[in-house]
């Protein structure tokens, strides 16, 4: 899974400039335990002026807010998050 996820950064790297801020990589179970298995990658343009760095922080806001995400370590050093509602794990609900 890490050499899917290091080969679609570097396809991105390659054809375009995008940061870590604006790529998100999503995985959807449960194609994620098969081999072949298919990512998407959404490009989300960076904020072009005030006005949008602002909606976007609102945005952020709120669903940190709704979501209330946690990070945890288990015995094993891995770090884990959990979320108040359900589909927060996918950026879903605000």
């Amino acid at each position: 899974m890490r050499r899917l996820i290091l080969a679609a950064l570097a396809a991105c790297a390659l054809t375009t400039s995008a940061s870590a801020l604006d790529l998100t990589i999503r995985f959807g179970p449960p194609q994620l335990f098969f081999p072949g298995a298919t990512a998407s990658i959404t490009h989300v343009p960076a904020p072009r002026n005030d006005v949008e760095t602002r909606e976007r922080d609102a945005a952020i806001s709120r669903w940190e807010e709704h979501c209330k995400p946690v990070r945890w370590r288990n015995a094993d050093g891995i770090v884990h998050l959990s979320y108040a509602h359900p589909g927060c794990e996918f950026g879903e609900g605000e």
